[in-house]
């Protein structure tokens, strides 16, 4: 198929390994998840419809990439994605609460705590080693939306989870589409 790539690099280990003919992608799996990641992003939506968290949930989407197009990176380990959502969630949370103590206008304020509040993410993911870098969005959309940080940091959290979960249920399916 188009010259797929089967040779990998075992990240933990260091070594390369050939992928095993079993697990090459079909048709078939890019159209089922396809499908999923739209069925769980759409549910993610339709939940946060009424709410104003649209940044969080463009995040959300972003992972809804990584968890069903490259299951087996690291990335889109179910611990990455968890704790890379709720440190961002965290960063952006501490950012936005500063966002009023800054003497600046808003909107300078805003962009400023923004791009604080997503090193903050990437640094703590990265001491970590739990990097998902969608989850950095989630820290920016809370500090963007910080009249609204409690409805932000559910939509990203319940976003991230819902993401997992689906992609959980069907791992065992999944293939590597890259």
């Amino acid at each position: 198929m188009r010259g797929r790539n089967t040779l990998y690099l075992d990240y933990r280990r260091g070594v390369a390994r050939e992928e095993p003919a079993e697990a090459q992608p079909r048709f078939v799996h890019f159209v089922v998840q396809s499908l999923l990641a739209a069925a769980a992003v759409g549910a993610v939506v339709l939940a946060t419809h009424y709410l104003t968290s649209l940044l969080a949930v463009a995040a959300v989407g972003s992972t809804a990439f990584l968890v069903f197009v490259r299951p087996r990176s690291i990335e889109a380990r179910l611990r990455n994605v968890m704790v890379g959502y709720l440190l961002s969630t965290a960063a952006g949370v501490l950012c936005a609460l500063l966002l009023g103590l800054v003497p600046l206008p808003a909107a300078v304020g805003v962009a400023i705590l923004s791009g604080v509040a997503a090193g903050v993410a990437c640094f703590g993911m990265s001491i970590t080693d739990t990097e998902h870098a969608p989850a950095a969005g989630a820290a920016i959309a809370v500090v963007v939306h910080h009249q609204h940080i409690v409805e932000t940091s559910v939509v990203a959290l319940l976003g991230g989870i819902a993401v997992c979960a689906v992609g959980y249920a069907f791992g065992r399916w999944l293939r590597d589409l890259t």
